[in-house]
């Protein structure tokens, strides 16, 4: 099977990022500003911030609908340290198209505080949706949840958290999504990398047969 077709670049009015303000440093570059304007960058020089994850969700679709985005979030409710590196774009390709959600975050060496990242893609035809979240949870001295992963279809209203469900007690295991009304489509998720800091997942879309 050849390899995934490339990923666009996303248009930012898709993505929802809410994590403070994005300014540019000394050297030019990009960087997240705290609420007070204090730069990272120094403190990235000082050592006093770490960086965790990355946490990343490619979505790899070789299924003969085209997918349009419906939802793409990254979120953290106190840190201004939030670094998207790579967006999803609005539409998801057919026969091997391919769009990934990956960030990481800048800590203090002590706490890492709750964010999630999340992509919700919807099928026009059968207004199917299929959502998988990513949240690290949080931790204190490097103790507390690792990071874990949730899925959200229009069958799993009222069925959890938000209507976000967690389906599997290992973040490493596959899962399939359950089939909706009208579905035509099969969505399977693979992790490639599980650990205290870091969450790697692809997931795939293929026709029903």
């Amino acid at each position: 099977m050849s390899e995934p077709a490339s990923q666009e670049a996303a248009p930012p009015a898709y993505v929802s990022a809410h994590s403070g303000t994005m300014k540019r440093d000394a050297d030019g570059e990009e960087s997240k500003g705290a609420p007070d304007g204090r730069d990272t960058h120094e403190d990235r020089k000082e050592g006093n911030y770490q960086d965790t994850g990355p946490y990343s969700q490619t979505w790899v679709n070789y299924s003969s609908v085209v997918l349009n985005l419906d939802e793409c979030t990254v979120y953290d409710n106190t840190s201004p340290y939030i670094n998207i590196i790579t967006s999803p774009a609005s539409t998801l390709s057919k026969i091997q198209g391919s769009q990934t959600l990956s960030f990481e975050q800048t800590w203090t060496t002590v706490n890492v505080d709750p964010c999630y990242g999340r992509v919700v893609w919807k099928d026009p035809n059968t207004g199917c949706r299929y959502g998988i979240t990513i949240e690290q949870g949080m931790q204190v001295s490097s103790l507390g949840w690792a990071p874990y992963w949730t899925y959200k279809t229009n069958d799993t209203k009222n069925a959890g958290y938000n209507d976000w469900v967690n389906p599997v007690a290992n973040p490493g295991d596959p899962f399939t999504f359950p089939p909706q009304a009208g579905d035509k489509l099969v969505v399977n998720t693979k992790t490639t990398a599980a650990h205290h800091q870091s969450l790697v997942m692809t997931i795939t879309i293929t026709d029903a047969k």
